[in-house]
């Protein structure tokens, strides 16, 4: 791929997504990034609580499957359809119909409990979770004047991200320890219900029709005509990917070497420390490099600690380069997203979210199972080399992008 298009192309000659000339008051930023943030949080929170509340209601195996696959199925369905309406209508009803979804999903359960109410529940988390990192993702970047800017905003955004998804779980699993289902429920969907209340009080960048672009005329499939727009698709879906599969790594490798659930939950950790800290130094890492060469360096980063992970045999070095994973994560995510975003025809913003989202989980679906069975014949250095030669070779179409 050469990063050229076509002029006869009405897709590709339309120009780029166009941020914000002026940027907003810090005030309505920070409040869109408390809104992704908590409407963002919900998802890590019911993944942990939800699957407990259907065994103790007795699930089987096949029962709780079905409840986290409800997570992704929903949102890979309705992602792209979400995202052409969200650019027809602007990010402010889209966001608005998302904190909704989360905070309904929580009124089934409580008004009558049963394992019925907590598939439904999956869904509609699930659903508005997906929908509103798009259109947070496609409001922050529209308010964003540069292309470094629009990097930074994103990474700030992803820290909120990172820090409602340590709060939510905890606050969910006391709620569920300590009064049972239906607090752990309310407390779960408690995040989308604020965000409508802060949605309502309009200091935030989300807007509506008037705020939104036109939309250009499209056909099914024509965004992925774009060789750019297939690069960054490419290359952000290697991070999901990434970041689904590294958890499964971490139990695996750690039962090999002797490590405790509780050591390995340290290691996970660490991975969230450094990713953190790499969001924090976002800003000054873009105006130094250019993004598609720090994002090149971010792959190839994590595909080194891919790589070495199987002579990780202490738990020290676990830490160690889960860290420098957490690193190279934090660092690729917002690039990536910038990448796309800014690779993105007028108009259809908010559909190339759509169309990133549903192959994201559609990855996240299917390459569990397959780097299974690479590890039932190869072990988990078959795994984690696979991960690593992906990443790699990502990296390299990555520092090819303009």
């Amino acid at each position: 791929m050469d990063g050229s298009t076509s002029s006869t192309n009405p897709v590709a000659a339309g120009a780029p997504m166009r941020p914000a000339q002026d940027p907003p008051p810090a005030t309505h930023l920070h409040a869109t990034f408390l809104i992704a943030g908590l409407c963002c949080s919900t998802l890590m929170t019911a993944r942990l609580v939800l699957p407990s509340m259907a065994l103790e209601q007795g699930a089987g195996a096949a029962l709780t499957g079905l409840l986290a696959a409800l997570f992704t199925l929903a949102p890979m369905l309705l992602n792209l359809r979400f995202g052409r309406w969200a650019d027809r209508v602007g990010t402010l009803r889209p966001a608005m119909v998302s904190a909704g979804l989360i905070a309904g999903a929580s009124i089934p359960g409580l008004l009558r409990p049963g394992l019925a109410q907590l598939l439904l529940a999956a869904g509609l988390i699930g659903a508005g979770t997906m929908f509103a990192h798009a259109v947070a993702t496609r409001a922050v970047a529209q308010s964003s004047p540069t292309e470094a800017a629009r990097a930074r905003n994103l990474g700030t955004m992803l820290l909120f991200y990172a820090l409602f998804q340590f709060l939510g779980p905890i606050a969910g699993a006391v709620a569920l320890e300590q009064g049972g289902a239906r607090p752990a429920l309310a407390v779960t969907c408690l995040p989308g219900a604020l965000a409508l209340l802060l949605l309502g009080r309009g200091r935030h960048v989300f807007r509506g029709p008037a705020g939104a672009a036109r939309a250009m005329p499209r056909r099914r499939g024509d965004l992925v005509m774009l060789p750019d727009l297939r690069r960054w698709l490419v290359t952000g879906s290697m991070f999901g990917a990434v970041l689904t599969v590294y958890p499964f790594v971490v139990s695996v490798h750690a039962a090999m070497i002797g490590l405790s659930t509780t050591q390995a939950s340290l290691v996970l950790g660490a991975c969230s420390a450094g990713t953190i800290v790499a969001r924090l130094c976002v800003a000054p890492v873009v105006r130094l490099v250019r993004l598609p060469l720090a994002l090149a360096a971010a792959l190839m980063l994590g595909a080194l600690v891919y790589a070495l992970l199987p002579a990780m045999t202490g738990l020290g070095l676990f830490l160690a380069g889960s860290a420098v994973l957490g690193l190279s994560l934090g660092m690729g995510v917002p690039i990536a997203l910038s990448l796309l975003l800014g690779t993105t025809p007028e108009g259809r913003a908010n559909e190339t979210m759509g169309l990133s989202m549903t192959l994201t989980n559609f990855i996240q679906t299917l390459l569990p199972l397959l780097l299974g069975t690479t590890g039932e014949h190869l072990g988990v250095a078959g795994m984690v080399w696979t991960m690593a030669a992906g990443m790699a070779a990502c990296a390299v179409l990555a520092a090819r992008g303009r």
